[in-house]
């Protein structure tokens, strides 16, 4: 499915209260999480439901801990982005303090003599969420005492029982032996299911904001590669930043031909598998360096 189809009903989705589930898969690396957040914070304002709630099942190892971290990061909708620190508790006193407040329930939740007398709250916190957006992230990263199961009977529940909107995201590949289970409960609890598969072009757009001259010098060189992997280009980018401070004062070519050759050495070092060598790399340096990035594409592909 093409992007803007998936782009279109992500805003759909977001704009209604309607209760439903939705699913986004796809490899690792393509920008799932970071294309959904991206949609959700430039739906600011048009978001129907009035709470969100982002939740990584990476390491949860059970249901109650899974519906507290529902509970726990809940924040209002108008206030999608805000993170509890010292910074956004002056910045934004009441949603950062409403994080921090739900964090500490769950310290004082484990504090021995308490937990023995009152028992687990995860369930008892987790009544307060209805007409939530739910989005439960890196499925297949679950601790190894969560069911896929479990997992969607809970979507289940929040969308059948409490009004709420899910969107689960991730690798369906990795599921392994889960993957089965999850087929047969996805088609009974989820409506839309959407495969995130961009292209080279869609995920330029989608890292990088090609508001400045080096970000629209990444995006074409990227794209030439044909490099499809949205985690490799924000690294790329974090590095390009760094070599603008180090040739600030150089002519803008030096600046161009380093930016050539640090997309072509990325996509070398980060992904191996689809990427020429280091080895080849350096054993061509003299005739692959500073030359025009589509010359090297078209070199490569005859080696």
């Amino acid at each position: 499915m093409s992007l803007d189809l998936i782009e279109n009903e992500i805003r759909r989705f977001l704009s209604t209260e309607e209760p439903e589930a939705i699913s986004i898969s796809g490899h690792w690396g393509v920008g799932k999480t970071f294309a959904w957040k991206r949609y959700l914070e430039d739906s600011k304002g048009k978001i129907a439901l009035k709470r969100y709630s982002y939740v990584s099942l990476f390491g949860v190892n059970s249901l109650d801990e899974l519906k507290y971290s529902i509970f726990e990061n809940s924040v209002k909708s108008s206030e999608i982005g805000v993170e509890p620190s010292l910074e956004t508790i002056g910045a934004n006193t009441t949603a950062a303090a409403e994080r921090l407040g739900k964090k500490s329930l769950w310290f004082v939740q484990q504090i021995p003599w308490i937990k023995n007398h009152v028992g687990g709250l995860g369930p008892v916190w987790f009544l307060s969420v209805k007409k939530t957006i739910v989005c439960i992230d890196d499925i297949e990263r679950r601790g190894e005492h969560l069911s896929v199961r479990d997992v969607l009977g809970l979507v289940s529940n929040l969308k059948e029982n409490k009004g709420c909107k899910v969107v689960l995201i991730l690798n369906d590949e990795a599921l392994d032996q889960d993957k089965k289970d999850f087929q047969m409960y996805l088609e009974k609890v989820v409506d839309t299911s959407f495969k995130f598969v961009p292209s080279a072009q869609e995920c330029a757009r989608i890292a990088l904001a090609t508001d400045t001259e080096t970000n629209k010098l990444l995006a074409e060189n990227c794209v030439t590669l044909g490099i499809s992997n949205i985690r490799l280009i924000k690294k790329i980018e974090r590095a390009a930043r760094r070599m603008e401070t180090l040739l600030k004062g150089f002519d803008e070519e030096v600046l161009k031909r380093a930016l050539r050759s640090l997309v072509l050495l990325g996509w070398s070092v980060y992904e191996p598998i689809r990427a020429p060598s280091l080895d080849y790399l350096k054993s061509r340096k003299p005739d692959l360096f500073g030359r025009r990035l589509e010359d090297l594409v078209v070199e490569l592909q005859r080696s």
